[in-house]
């Protein structure tokens, strides 16, 4: 072989070798996009189920303050009802009382 058959045959060899490694570099760089969006997707999932858990708390919160106005109002209404028990008692022994006088 002649050294221009050589010489042709080095850049030939040389340039399959950077076909090569550019193909590499590009399968490398491919994959890593794919592992970021990978991890893009798994950040989005967390960032999902912490939203997920904030919107729970959010109505266990409400639930809380629904179960707060729900006591408050049982209580206010016991104290009602036990306000007319004694109001209805001391009535009807203030009637006895004028009965009793009465008689």
């Amino acid at each position: 072989m002649s050294e221009d058959h050589l010489a042709l045959k080095d850049l030939w060899d040389h340039k399959e070798t950077l076909v090569i490694l550019v193909h590499l570099v590009h399968q490398d760089h491919k994959e890593k996009l794919v592992c970021l969006d990978c991890l893009g997707n798994q950040v989005n999932l967390a960032v999902m189920e912490i939203l997920d858990l904030q919107e729970d708390l959010d109505n266990l919160e409400s639930v809380d303050y629904l179960e707060c106005l729900e006591f408050q109002v049982l209580k206010v209404t016991e104290d009602s009802l036990v306000l007319m028990v004694q109001k209805e008692t001391q009535d009807h022994q203030e009637k006895r009382e004028k009965m009793e006088l009465l008689v």
